[in-house]
């Protein structure tokens, strides 16, 4: 909180102690705002994510949740296509589940497959959700390159193992274009929501 006033003698000792005394009670208003904004950000995510637990529990098919639950995901973590990786019986492979997001004449069929794929190995290795780095997205873009053009030009991307029982059964893919995106909380979300 700034004081400034025309003329050159207008401050003194007591001065100071008066604006000490009204920047606490500035600062105390503020810190009370900031409290209130970030437990109301943090019902609102709560609330979603318990919206989203309902309709999946509700749902005996993936894909016919994904359109009614990707606005609500992107409340919370920001995303321009989800896709949800299933693990075979025998570990050795994997299917896509759903695949959401807008139309995209650059991904071919089996594109998004084998873009998932690489994803979901790392996320597997690691056993937790993780950020891809923009190495790592470049990389798995390149290696499944049709033709020279990017079937996925996305600039963050989180992987989130599904486990249950404690057993991997999947990985769950956001990606968005925006390459600052995502950060620890979108990890804690993904983590929730896987």
């Amino acid at each position: 909180i700034n004081f400034r006033s025309k003329s050159a003698s207008a401050y003194n000792d007591d001065s100071l102690k008066v604006a000490n005394q009204i920047s606490t009670v500035a600062a105390s208003t503020i810190g009370r705002s900031k409290m209130t904004i970030a437990q109301t950000q943090a019902d609102h995510q709560r609330a979603t994510i318990t919206s989203i637990s309902n309709s999946v529990a509700q749902a005996n098919d993936v894909r016919r949740i994904f359109d009614s639950i990707a606005l609500q995901i992107d409340e919370i973590i920001p995303i321009a296509r989800i896709v949800l990786s299933s693990l075979n019986s025998d570990k050795t492979g994997y299917f896509v589940e759903a695949d959401w997001g807008p139309s995209d004449e650059q991904l071919r069929p089996g594109v998004t497959k084998n873009l998932s794929g690489t994803a979901t190995e790392l996320a597997l290795l690691a056993g937790t959700p993780i950020i891809l780095s923009k190495n790592q997205i470049e990389n798995i873009s390149a290696h499944n390159r049709p033709d020279g053009v990017d079937p996925a030009p996305m600039n963050s991307w989180i992987a989130a193992p599904l486990k249950l029982l404690g057993e991997a059964v999947g990985v769950m893919h956001f990606r968005t274009f925006n390459p600052n995106a995502y950060d620890r909380t979108h990890l804690d979300y993904a983590q929730q929501l896987a």
